[in-house]
């Protein structure tokens, strides 16, 4: 290799070390055997000096719950009696993680309107919360939603570019407001695929699937697989 060859790959080199630096979520490749750290930055002093990655409670959830839904008004009285039991019981549920965890900011898949403090499970004081998909209105436009037939509760296409858009809104509201823990709410069948995508990015992720608690009961529903966990 030539003096200016090396010269030449050596300012790559550099060049693309600062732009890791410039990205906290950025994943370098290991070198030598050791993974340089991801969440890091440059400090003149003291060389790499580790940045805290994101501590994340994923709960996977119903969204049916996330709202009391008119339609079970004409259902039969038992399940309309399961249903809003579940909803109580899982409102329970959503708000004691929250607690437990101390969390800063709540991300949520579900768009609830900004009234339905109740549905959000916000708290003003101590932890507010922020819708984090692509608007409705900007998904139908771009063909990034569709009916779901049962047994297809994910659609690649669809879902793909919608959780990729979800790790950047948390990674780039996290960044800017400094946020270390943070509850994020996405439809169950979302737990496998999302978790891994937060896990890649580096961040501690615990899951929480609602449908595992001992408490749930699909009954309410007349699908084995209902609509409301995508």
């Amino acid at each position: 290799m030539g003096q200016a060859q090396a010269t030449v790959q050596a300012q790559v080199a550099k060049v693309t070390i600062k732009a890791w630096f410039a990205n906290p979520y950025f994943q370098p490749p290991v070198f030598g055997g050791f993974l340089l750290p991801k969440h890091c930055r440059e400090d003149g002093s003291h060389g790499l000096v580790y940045e805290p990655m994101l501590n994340i409670l994923l709960l996977g959830v119903v969204h049916e719950f996330q709202r009391q839904e008119p339609r079970f008004l004409y259902v039969p009285k038992e399940k309309v009696q399961i249903y809003l039991a579940q909803v109580r019981l899982y409102a329970h549920w959503v708000r004691t993680q929250i607690d437990g965890f101390e969390a800063e900011l709540i991300f949520d898949e579900m768009n609830l309107p900004e009234w339905e403090h109740f549905n959000r499970l916000e708290d003003f004081l101590v932890v507010p919360w922020m819708y984090m998909d692509i608007p409705e209105n900007v998904r139908k436009r771009f063909n990034l939603t569709a009916a779901r037939p049962p047994g297809k509760e994910v659609i690649p296409e669809i879902d793909e570019p919608r959780e990729r858009h979800w790790l950047k809104t948390i990674e780039s509201v996290s960044t800017e407001c400094k946020l270390h823990n943070v509850v994020v709410l996405v439809g169950a069948a979302h737990l496998p695929t999302f978790s891994q995508k937060l896990i890649e990015a580096g961040h501690d992720v615990k899951s929480m699937d609602v449908r595992k608690t001992e408490w749930y009961n699909a009954g309410y529903s007349n699908s084995s697989s209902p609509e409301g966990v995508l």
